[in-house]
């Protein structure tokens, strides 16, 4: 079918997943508008880490040439109260690259195919119902309440323990992974501390510190820390969003998994993955937009629902201090089953 006579997808949201959408879209020449309300390239809050996908997702997505100079991370260490508990190879390597890397190449990707690209434009819906046929939401996670903040900071000349290190620390877990440029990744999930006030080059580090983690911050501080790349979120909620039917949700707006699985870029490409097919289809009217939806909202609940309710059940044993010992222990005497566990969230 000629493009003009395909009908169009608007995705609001230009992370992962809207924007791994166009870009399939596009491969199939759908006409494609992406809004976003952020500018390329920014620095985000994540583990910058891709741990799960397979070569299909990429290739089908047509992005696989995209990771081609990215790390390759073959193996994780857990720390407690300063000492490595835990290591272990990972099944398949994890692939390392910042988001302000990673999301510019995307962006490019999608224009050059053809794409339209509102960036620094929030979408404006009012005269539009939610659940509008070929509007797509992938404009991460809801906003809610929430006791937690995500923390981020890129640093240089930092020697690795490993290729991805997890530090465990009061109500608070931390992780480093290298990405490109000689740069380490480190970021962070902390409860709420209202006490704590400080810049934003310097507010991890003080999570760091009132969560038993000094060790660590006096570690990264040693480093280079770079100010401009120090970000937070709070209002995170993991688990799947309270959202309207009849709407196409995709990525962390439909579902966010908690971050110590390394499984949240995975999961936005793959839902990428999972929606162009039924998308392509309602394009070219091979599909009603409800049939559309119910083949990518059945297909995603298929494929991350035991994830999610694993992750859900293993992500309190990892910041609480009550469990913490026991999970040590258990490493260290080599009974956790980290690979059924890892098995189970990717």
């Amino acid at each position: 079918m000629e493009e003009g006579l395909m009908k169009p997808i608007t995705i609001v949201g230009g992370g992962i997943c809207g924007l791994a959408l166009g870009i399939a879209l596009r491969h199939h020449d759908v006409p494609t508008k992406l809004y976003d309300s952020g500018t390329y390239p920014r620095h985000r809050v994540c583990g910058e880490f891709i741990c799960g996908a397979t070569d299909e997702v990429y290739r089908d997505l047509h992005i696989e040439d995209i990771f081609s100079d990215a790390h390759r991370h073959s193996s994780t260490s857990w720390h407690y109260q300063g000492k490595p508990v835990f290591q272990a190879d990972l099944p398949v390597p994890a692939l390392g690259m910042s988001r302000y890397l990673l999301d510019q190449r995307l962006a490019r990707r999608f224009t050059k195919l053809g794409g339209t690209l509102h960036d620094d434009t929030p979408f404006e819906w009012r005269n539009e119902s939610s659940g509008t046929p070929g509007l797509v939401w992938a404009n991460g996670r809801v906003v809610e309440s929430s006791p937690w903040i995500g923390l981020k900071i890129h640093l240089t000349d930092l020697a690795p323990l490993n290729d991805l290190e997890l530090h465990l620390g009061n109500h608070a877990y931390a992780g480093l992974s290298a990405v490109e440029s000689n740069r380490m990744n480190a970021c962070g999930l902390f409860r709420k501390r209202p006490g704590i006030r400080a810049r934003k080059e310097t507010l991890f580090f003080e999570y760091l510190k009132a969560s038993g983690l000094s060790y660590l911050a006096e570690r990264l501080q040693a480093a280079k820390p770079d100010p401009a790349s120090a970000i937070g979120v709070s209002s995170i909620r993991f688990g799947p969003q309270h959202l309207p039917d009849g709407k196409c949700h995709l990525g962390d707006h439909y579902t966010a998994i908690p971050p110590f699985t390394g499984n949240g870029m995975s999961m936005a490409l793959e839902c990428a993955w999972l929606a162009w097919d039924p998308l392509v289809k309602w394009s070219r009217d091979h599909l009603s937009w409800e049939q559309c939806l119910q083949i990518i909202h059945r297909q995603i609940r298929q494929r991350f629902t035991t994830r999610l309710q694993v992750a859900q059940w293993v992500h309190p044993l990892l910041y609480t201090p009550g469990f913490q010992p026991l999970l040590a222990t258990m490493a260290r005497f080599r009974i956790l089953p980290f690979q059924s566990i890892y098995s189970l969230t990717h």
